[in-house]
């Protein structure tokens, strides 16, 4: 492709070439008289990694990164670094490939609601659970997601200022939410509210 005279170079190709990297979403390639290319390019938005190998984007899509991936976690490449720390920084996805559409609907459900997410699990007995960045545990279990995360944000709203000495939520029973307390023996938990 170097090399080439103005009028052979084929900015399709190179286009085609550049878009092979999953984490693209656009790229414009133009001639310009005498002797320029000018190349445009705008990568994804991710917002969070599914699994070890992928990315979901702002627009809810997936992005498998494959072994660009691996890449960019190879320490001896410094060049990726700094991207390497973005993307290991997102919120992580985990559950089966077949539920990623799950995964990517409740997870853009909690972002919308501010929840600061740093993992949601769907496992594979289809319970779900998530963990926020301040360290808090929180169980949903199987059934009635909607209803359950209502319970969670009510106990969140209640105690926003002892949101840092919790360390689960457990919204899984019918009526009430359990709260593991930081510091407190294994089974001191405390009931709270009724639902």
């Amino acid at each position: 492709m170097f090399g080439q005279r103005f009028w052979s170079f084929d900015v399709y190709q190179v286009r085609q070439k550049l878009l092979e990297d999953p984490i693209l979403h656009s790229v414009d390639v133009e001639k310009v008289w005498p002797d320029e290319v000018h190349v445009l390019l705008k990568e994804v938005t991710p917002v969070a990694r599914f699994g070890q190998q992928g990315l979901i984007t702002e627009e809810g899509h997936w992005v498998s990164l494959g072994q660009h991936f691996s890449e960019l976690g190879d320490a001896s490449n410094t060049l990726a670094e700094p991207r390497r720390k973005a993307l290991m920084a997102l919120p992580q996805l985990v559950g089966e490939v077949q539920s990623r559409a799950a995964l990517i609907e409740h997870y853009r459900l909690l972002r919308r609601m501010g929840w600061p997410i740093a993992r949601l699990e769907l496992t594979a007995r289809g319970a779900w659970k998530l963990e926020l960045h301040s360290g808090v545990m929180i169980e949903l279990g199987s059934q009635h997601f909607s209803k359950r995360v209502h319970k969670v944000a009510t106990i969140m709203q209640a105690y926003q200022d002892k949101m840092a000495e919790m360390q689960k939520i457990d919204a899984r029973y019918p009526n009430g939410v359990a709260v593991k307390w930081r510091g407190t023996e294994e089974k001191t938990q405390q009931a709270v509210g009724a639902f």
